[in-house]
């Protein structure tokens, strides 16, 4: 079995985050909150202290829900920042604190996925996460060389934190890219 010794959870402060960090805590893993709304590389570079065995991006921002027409380009570029390019730049900050058998998780939830039908007008975060879990396979590609692997899960609760640590371990690390889980381990669509 994996075992992690030092965590950095992107994060941490969302209720899923805390979940997660407080259950590593009582398991006697170092934990290291960063925070994902102002990612700064030297911020970064002070905070590990010493090698990170898992990174968990486990934002809990939910964007407005809102129709089409009231949507404006600000809105789109914002939740690209927060949903799509932080969790990829967070990743790519942070590698050289990585242990040379590292995973990355990005924690999503089961109603953000394009295969499945938006009946909330969740026009602002969907697509974003979903192009979070793009560029996270490419990493998962990209990194599988140098020993780094990644996992994409969805988890909708804090109570599933335990399950999600137990988890882990177990999801596969091969194959062309990483798979979208469910708190159960089973392979979602995309």
């Amino acid at each position: 079995m994996v075992t992690f010794h030092h965590v950095a959870i992107a994060g941490s402060e969302s209720p899923i985050g805390t979940a997660i960090a407080a259950n590593l805590a009582a398991r006697g893993v170092r934990v290291t909150p960063v925070d994902l709304t102002s990612i700064e590389a030297d911020t970064l570079t002070r905070q590990p202290d010493g090698p990170v065995d898992l990174l968990i991006v486990a934002d809990g921002h939910t964007a407005r829900r809102t129709s089409v027409a009231g949507i404006v380009r600000s809105d789109f570029e914002a939740s690209l920042a927060r949903l799509t390019f932080a969790p990829f730049r967070l990743a790519n900050l942070i590698r050289p604190h990585l242990s040379p058998t590292a995973r990355l998780v990005l924690l999503t939830r089961s109603d953000a996925r394009m295969a499945v039908p938006d009946v909330n007008g969740a026009y602002l975060e969907r697509p974003f996460r979903t192009a979070a879990h793009a560029l996270w396979r490419c990493i998962t590609v990209e990194w599988r060389k140098d020993g780094i692997t990644s996992a994409i899960v969805a988890i909708d609760h804090p109570a599933d934190a335990d399950r999600l640590i137990n988890l882990l371990p177990q999801l596969p690390t091969d194959g062309p890219g990483c798979q979208l889980h469910d708190i159960d381990g089973k392979v979602l669509d995309w």
